[in-house]
């Protein structure tokens, strides 16, 4: 048979260490890993290497200022795309006549539509309030995408369908917002308030949003894939089939939350309040909660692969607790 191919490069003495290795006869290879480390030992030798910092440093910033310029570009042809789409409908379709005929998604058949909150006038975008009518906002640009909108006063405002992309808003006042369906990719709204409002449906991942409090508001299938929830107050808000897989929940409170059918995948609940918080159903495969209060807390079907339990360990049954399993219920009903 053909021997087995020798090392080409390197000293002959490293050639005979791998070609004994690869022998045919197994009396003839190396007995032990510890004959083999003897026998590389003299050719483990460490030796300088030639490394220019000052280029390696030049290289990456030229790369960093490619990435730079190409997002900053891409970004323009979406806003451009943007505005010309909302001249072409300003100048196609009547707004006004559109609010009249058109029913607003979510309201019931023979409920008053509420008036159209936002219009595309001159390149502007208006928001109004989404029972007055009363203008509550008027943003000198076609579009809202990564607007800056510090010290803005929101509450009650129609944003339904809207992109915001990026939007920067720390301390909002989104207290009762109709944002249903609206596009908050990363958005910044830390230490906001948006007791109240109606997001179903909208778009919120990997947004901030740390210390925001949501309470009581409509998150039902909601989007809030790798979002950060840190500190949240979500205590009563509907969360059913909503998809926090990946989101970052520690210290925040969902107590009395509806998030039957949820996608909690691999979500951190690290010292969350999840008091009485209805998770049947949900999907919590390797999700994180310990430290979390899960007292009265339904997770009949709950799926629960790999996940953790307020105590650091896995989770009894390791898979999903259901109803039949009375004696687990019971165990971890009063935790």
């Amino acid at each position: 048979q053909t021997p087995p191919p020798r090392l080409t490069k390197g000293p002959k003495e490293l050639a005979d260490v791998a070609a004994r290795m690869m022998a045919k006869s197994p009396d003839e290879r190396y007995q032990s890993g510890t004959e083999v480390c003897r026998a590389l030992a003299p050719f483990a030798i460490r030796q300088p290497a030639e490394f220019d910092f000052r280029a390696v440093l030049a290289a990456r910033a030229i790369e960093a200022n490619q990435r730079i310029a190409a997002m900053k570009a891409r970004q323009k042809r979406d806003e451009s795309a943007t505005a010309s789409k909302a001249k072409s409908l300003e100048t196609t379709i009547p707004l006004d006549d559109l609010s009249s005929q058109v029913r607003r998604p979510g309201s019931s058949p023979g409920k008053r539509p509420a008036p159209a909150a936002k219009e595309a006038v001159d390149s502007k975008v208006v928001i109004k309030h989404v029972d007055s009518g009363e203008v509550l906002l008027t943003w000198d640009a076609p579009t809202l995408i990564e607007a800056d909108l510090v010290g803005k006063r929101l509450a009650g405002a129609d944003l339904a369908g809207m992109d915001l992309r990026r939007l920067d808003f720390p301390n909002a006042d989104l207290v009762g917002a109709d944002l249903r369906g609206a596009n908050l990719l990363n958005a910044r709204l830390i230490n906001g308030f948006v007791s109240g409002a109606d997001l179903e449906g909208a778009d919120l991942s990997g947004a901030d949003l740390t210390n925001v409090n949501f309470a009581k508001s409509n998150l039902s299938r909601t989007r809030l894939i790798k979002a950060e929830l840190h500190q949240a107050k979500l205590a009563g808000c509907k969360l059913h089939e909503a998809d926090l897989s990946g989101a970052d929940v520690r210290l925040a409170d969902l107590s009395g939350a509806d998030l039957r059918g949820a996608n909690l995948s691999y979500c951190d609940f690290r010292s969350a309040n999840l008091t009485g918080a209805n998770l049947a159903g949900a999907n919590l495969e390797n999700a994180n909660l310990t430290g979390a209060t899960i007292a009265g807390a339904d997770l009949h079907n709950a799926k629960l692969v790999g996940a953790l339990n307020p105590y650091g360990h896995p989770f009894p049954l390791g898979q999903r607790v259901d109803e039949d399993d009375r004696s687990w219920w019971k165990f971890w009903r009063n935790k």
